[in-house]
């Protein structure tokens, strides 16, 4: 979305970031293995043996609002983008988090 003329509007674009930020593989270790250990849930895609895409949802509510779950990790793998891989691994979550009791997910972008 871009801001124009005082209201939000949908934008094409295509962001690209050619791996991993540098730490980022180091920072968010730990934060999955703890999720891990809470029961939260972990679906992946696979093409053959190749990881194509996972959602990570975290069984701990958030502490602002108890009614959502944490959508902790949502990623798709640059050659498997644009087919709907994505909003399918997202969909997935969703259902985790309402079977779970939750009204939705909290997403941080």
């Amino acid at each position: 979305y871009e801001l124009r003329d005082g209201a939000l509007r949908l934008r094409a674009a295509r962001i690209d970031v050619p791996g991993w930020p540098p730490g980022t593989v180091e920072q968010q270790t730990p934060l999955l293995a703890a999720c891990f250990d809470r029961g939260g849930a972990f679906d992946a895609a696979f093409d053959g043996e190749v990881l194509a895409g996972i959602a990570v949802v975290d069984r701990r509510p958030v502490t602002t609002r108890p009614d959502l779950l944490q959508l902790q990790f949502l990623h798709v793998g640059r050659d498997h983008r644009g087919v709907g891989l994505g909003a399918r691994l997202f969909r997935r979550a969703l259902e985790r988090a309402r079977a779970w009791g939750a009204a939705g997910l909290y997403v941080s972008a």
